[in-house]
């Protein structure tokens, strides 16, 4: 069991499986989100953390992920490890892009919480078990580039 720095707590292999989700979405956004003559570049964690239920967002100000009709469906390396650590915590991953850059989130929802219910608006899918438990807090991390 891993105390987190809110008060929550994370099994270590729930902890694990976000680290490596985290880096590698951090990492694909400071190496595609920002030219290099872009001075203002943001990367920010939020987390959200509600009994059971929890929302992961790793969002940037960058110049927003290519065309979908011009990229591969399937996606990169990256893409896969991120969409099967999701499906071992029992998550949804979404991913948004547009001209003021890409939001990745990750969410996981109980069918009996009161966050399950606010995050069925962005097209969470319910499931079963906790992996972060705390209630009502939040965790907000940024970094510039």
């Amino acid at each position: 069991m891993i105390r987190l720095v809110n008060g929550g707590t994370a099994e270590s292999a729930t902890a694990v499986s976000l680290g490596l989700i985290v880096t590698e979405v951090v990492i694909n956004a400071l190496k595609h989100a920002f030219p290099k003559d872009r001075q203002d570049g943001q990367v920010v964690v939020s987390c959200q953390i509600d009994g059971p239920d929890w929302k992961l967002v790793v969002s940037d100000n960058g110049i927003g992920k290519p065309d979908v009709a011009a990229t591969p469906a399937k996606g990169g390396l990256g893409t896969t490890l991120v969409k099967a650590l999701a499906q071992d915590l029992d998550a949804k991953v979404e991913v948004l892009s547009g001209p003021g850059g890409v939001n990745v989130s990750l969410t996981h929802a109980a069918f009996s919480s009161g966050l399950a219910g606010a995050l069925a608006g962005s097209g969470a899918a319910p499931s079963m078990g906790p992996a972060i438990t705390e209630a009502g807090d939040s965790a907000l991390y940024s970094l510039s580039c």
